[in-house]
């Protein structure tokens, strides 16, 4: 048994495919032969913009899925055969040989998703990513504090009350505003959301009350907004200056906070009356604070989620061509395609 993976060997050179060592587990270790690789917009950020700091040579790559190779010893949950979707959790990131682009990879547990045998490895992976950044952003206390959407029969129904109560995702037409969406339709919130055109449709299908194209002016897409208001609650996905500006008329001379994910790019600049609140969730999803949550995520949100079908994954494109296929891929998710994520298959 070899490994082999796709190296990034210096700050924004391209991947290169070569060997890899096979890993020796500690104790609280999974290895995962990989099957999927999903490309997200922070993999190209890392690979070419070098936006976090790494020791070089590296291996990158956030979500991935496969089969369980082996198990370290005190893992108890797994089994060696069951068919996964992993999110590199901070521990694992701070290992340089790490990351998903290899036919081996290490996962952590705790940020490991057993799947039912009817979803499959791709729908997983393209979903794993964003579903933790939205649990934490919209059901973290630290961020918007929302209830949890009820997932088996067994779980309590949304509170009643939650339809009086209004949440902006801007960006619905986005992958994290497609899930964003769905999280808070089904905890029984009322959602309104923003879409391109050519969008509106699939957008509209998920339940929100209003679809507010972002194509229009700045003017009118403030006026929309406001008249579809208050808000509860408002979730950004795009991390965009711009958004921030709509967002602060809309919010008018009252003020009032947000919560945002963090884009790599230009900080943004807010009045002294707006206030923004963004992380890198999937890794705030990992803190102690919220154990709890990262725990519902992984062992029944997801899987079930995925297995039930309610939890609607992102339009889904298979890249054929193994590790080698990467590179190019990753040039494709720079040039930004919503509402779709690209799947690399080994």
């Amino acid at each position: 048994m070899s490994n082999e993976a796709a190296w990034l060997r210096e700050a924004t050179a391209d991947l290169e495919v070569g060997p890899a060592e096979m890993y020796k587990l500690e104790a609280d270790e999974v290895l995962v032969k990989v099957s999927a690789i999903c490309l997200n917009p922070i993999d190209y950020k890392v690979v070419k913009q070098a936006i976090f700091p790494l020791q070089y040579p590296t291996i990158v790559g956030w979500s991935f899925g496969g089969v369980i190779e082996e198990l370290g010893s005190s893992v108890t949950s797994f089994k060696v055969g069951n068919r996964v979707a992993a999110m590199q959790s901070p521990k694992m990131r701070s290992k340089a040989e790490a990351g998903g682009y290899q036919k081996y990879a290490l996962a952590d547990p705790a940020t490991l998703a057993k799947l039912d045998n009817n979803t499959s490895v791709e729908d997983a992976v393209a979903s794993v990513g964003n579903v933790a950044t939205i649990a934490c952003a919209l059901g973290s206390t630290s961020f918007m504090n929302l209830d949890k959407p009820p997932v088996t029969s067994d779980d309590s129904k949304p509170n009643p009350s939650n339809k009086d109560k209004k949440i902006l995702v801007y960006g619905g037409s986005s992958s994290v505003g497609n899930y964003a969406i769905q999280y808070a339709v089904q905890a029984g919130y009322t959602v309104v959301t923003t879409s391109s055109p050519a969008s509106h449709s699939r957008v509209e299908a998920l339940g929100p009350i209003a679809v507010v194209s972002h194509k229009q002016s700045e003017e009118v897409i403030v006026q929309e907004l406001a008249a579809h208001g208050p808000y509860a609650r408002v979730f950004d996905t795009t991390g965009k200056q711009e958004v921030g500006s709509i967002l602060t008329k809309v919010f008018g001379k009252k003020g009032g906070s947000y919560t945002g994910v963090i884009s790599g790019g230009t900080p943004v600049e807010l009045p002294e009356n707006v206030e923004r609140k963004a992380g890198s969730f999937p890794f705030e999803l990992y803190k102690p604070e919220n154990a709890e949550l990262n725990k519902w995520v992984y062992e029944k949100y997801l899987p079930i989620g995925l297995a039930s079908g309610k939890i609607i994954p992102t339009t889904v494109e298979k890249v054929h061509g193994g590790l080698g296929a990467i590179q190019g891929a990753l040039e494709r998710v720079a040039a930004g395609e919503p509402g779709k994520k690209l799947v690399v298959v080994l």
